[in-house]
């Protein structure tokens, strides 16, 4: 079949593998010119002592598998070869920003549609407010969900609370005047229909911290049905270090997973394998089924 002149997967195999290979071999050749000197010798001795220190006086300490599959739920091979899982749900499809294809985004609205659906599982969005109030929203600013301008980290929750985000939706009609609703009253409505969450944080801001962690203090059930993720490692470490037995992600554990890989074959103890994550799905349409364009990796710290 024609390709359009594009390179295969192969061809971009090779050609990787032909990069680190002459990473590799450049690499070994300057430390093997540079050890004869004395300092450089005993750099690269020290180096490694003083890294491997770091991380584990840094590392935090995994959840068992148990805590995984409570979690995320779980792939299980029977006698016959399919699948199924006694101990907790099978979760196989999570619906992104409440499916929000189906319904406006990342609103009360669309998670009852969820419910409604059978959903088993969904991923939303938390920021804060100008004066610190956790809200669902995903973007920065107000643009593309509403017909107002401006960013919700910068305007008050008594500005917030009134904007539409059902104006440029789809089933507007269906759905007249959906606002954005508080973290809480989400959260809530999630432990009160055992949901499992994925609470991507899309602020940076300290506090956020905190409203994790009292979150989750006034929830207990977040132990089991809930991890949050995050583009700032910074934020799931904090929160993780607070609450040691919390469930985190990060996109930037993508990236260490595989350099950790790479070259040492091992993952560091403030991580899980991969080999314990389920096989998961993110949608934005429960009804139509469409993936969504957007995938993110899950995992717990």
């Amino acid at each position: 079949m024609a390709n359009n002149g594009l390179p295969s997967n192969n061809d971009l195999r090779l050609f990787l593998a032909c990069f680190l290979f002459w990473c590799y071999s450049f690499g070994f050749l300057m430390v093997a010119v540079e050890a004869t000197n004395r300092s450089t010798a005993f750099l690269l001795v020290l180096a490694p002592i003083v890294t491997f220190v770091v991380i584990k006086k840094l590392s935090l300490p995994p959840p068992s598998d148990d805590v995984v599959n409570e979690v995320l739920g779980h792939w299980s091979e029977d006698s016959e070869g399919g699948l199924e899982s006694d101990a907790t749900p099978t979760i196989s499809v999570w619906a992104h920003r409440f499916a929000g294809l189906d319904a406006p985004e990342n609103t009360l609205e669309a998670l009852d549609t969820c419910i409604e659906n059978g959903a088993k599982a969904v991923e939303f969005d938390l920021i804060l407010t100008a004066d610190l109030v956790p809200v669902v929203f995903h973007d920065p600013r107000l643009d593309r969900m509403t017909n107002c301008e401006g960013d919700i980290r910068q305007l008050p929750w008594s500005r917030v609370k009134a904007f539409d985000v059902s104006t440029n939706h789809p089933f507007k009609s269906k759905y007249p005047d959906a606002r954005i609703p508080l973290f809480e009253d989400v959260v809530k409505k999630c432990v009160e229909n055992k949901i499992h969450m994925v609470i991507d944080i899309k602020d940076d801001r300290t506090e956020v911290v905190n409203v994790i962690v009292e979150t989750f203090a006034k929830y207990p059930d977040l132990y089991r049905l809930a991890l949050t993720s995050s583009f700032n490692p910074l934020t799931i470490w904090n929160i993780k270090k607070t609450k040691p037995f919390h469930s985190g992600w990060t996109d930037v554990e993508t990236l260490l997973f595989k350099l950790f890989e790479l070259f040492t074959r091992t993952t560091p103890s403030v991580f899980l394998t991969p080999t314990q994550l389920p096989c998961t799905t993110l949608t934005d349409s429960l009804i139509c089924a469409i993936p969504t364009s957007t995938t993110i990796s899950v995992t717990v710290l």
